[in-house]
């Protein structure tokens, strides 16, 4: 997946997300926009980065409104929040946005399970529209090829996922549907 642009909505159709994600040998680059409809004004856009071993490295988000929030991590799990130490999301190698399925496509990548194997990661779970952060553990279950079942503990949450070759979400029941 060299270069790749994926869409979604909401499940219940409004909404609308379009990403661009590129990939070379240093990593993996992806920069979205959410808006609440076609043609409106994004409120949310975020670039999420990852090193070519699939860590989040860095993630910028702006909202409509005037707030921003910066990530950084080492890629061993070490993280700063708009430049200060956030020692709360020790651990973490992943980072995972609630109002996109895109980030789902770094872990599914970055573990390589097969079919029958499950996985827990622990994650900078960002809240949107708060922007709240916070340290979460989640676990990733292959069915088969294109399909995932996603467990959220904290947020006594759990689907099955089905995802394209390039591992983007093509559908999340409840929440996002690919379009376009």
């Amino acid at each position: 997946m060299p270069h790749a642009v994926a869409r979604w909505c909401a499940w219940d159709g409004s909404g609308l997300e379009e990403t661009k994600v590129r990939y070379d040998e240093s990593g993996w680059t992806a920069k979205g926009d959410i808006a609440p409809g076609p043609g409106e004004r994004p409120w949310c856009r975020y670039e999420v980065k990852a090193d070519a071993r699939g860590h989040t490295r860095s993630v910028d988000l702006s909202l409509a409104d005037g707030r921003r929030l910066r990530l950084d991590s080492d890629g061993e799990g070490t993280w700063t929040r708009d430049g200060q130490p956030a020692p709360e999301l020790q651990g973490a190698l992943d980072v995972d946005l609630s109002g996109t399925p895109l980030t789902n496509t770094l872990p599914i990548v970055r573990l390589g399970l097969k079919v029958g194997d499950r996985a827990r990661i622990a994650c900078a779970f960002v809240d949107l529209p708060s922007l709240a952060v916070s340290l979460e553990h989640q676990r990733y279950t292959r069915l088969s090829e294109r399909r995932y079942h996603f467990e959220s503990a904290a947020h006594g949450f759990a689907r099955d996922i089905e995802v394209d070759g390039d591992a983007l979400v093509v559908s999340y029941p409840g929440l996002f549907r690919r379009v376009g």
